[in-house]
């Protein structure tokens, strides 16, 4: 277990702040003072702690900060528009498929363009793909809060589980070629 946790650091970030959210949806129905945080935390944390959890931010050079600066900006931003989507649930009839999707394919991409990251655009397509049928269970089995919660958890998961495999893969390179080269 150890072993998994070490060298799967993004999957296991991804997973404990997926069940963060889910916990926190799903306690908002008992808790009511929890409502409140959940309503002043859910409107920015998401889009923060999803890339710092996940995108290994260790960089000395200057110009990746700035790069940092901008995908974390456009990560906020990319989930508002998300969340908008996801709000004309009332309305049109699995627009939250179209949200969880969109929020993946846009923000995979931007990490693609401005981390650096080796992540394929079939990697990207299947992984927006599956985002988007996290949110089937929301539509089909009731829209509850904790359908909701569970919804987000898979979404998170499964976006979390691509940058892992990245990640793994970047740092398997640089293992192998600094063994290499010494």
């Amino acid at each position: 277990m150890k072993y998994f946790l070490l060298n799967n650091k993004s999957l296991t970030y991804a997973i404990i702040s997926g069940i963060f959210y889910f916990l926190l949806f799903w306690l908002t129905e008992y808790v009511d003072i929890l409502k409140l945080f959940f309503i002043i935390t859910i409107q920015f944390l998401p889009g923060l702690t999803f890339p710092l959890l996940t995108c290994y931010f260790n960089s000395e050079s200057e110009k990746l900060n700035n790069r940092i600066n901008i995908h974390l900006a456009l990560s906020v931003l990319i989930y508002y528009t998300s969340v908008w989507i996801f709000s004309g649930e009332a309305r049109f009839k699995f627009i939250t498929l179209l949200a969880g999707a969109f929020g993946s394919l846009l923000f995979m991409t931007i990490t693609r363009i401005l981390l650096f990251k080796n992540l394929t655009i079939k990697q990207i397509v299947i992984t927006t793909m599956m985002s988007g049928l996290a949110f089937v269970p929301f539509e089909l089995l009731g829209k509850s809060v904790l359908l909701n919660g569970f919804s987000v958890l898979i979404w998170t998961v499964i976006n979390g589980w691509l940058i892992n495999i990245v990640s793994n893969a970047n740092h398997k390179t640089v293992n192998i070629g600094s063994h290499i080269t010494s």
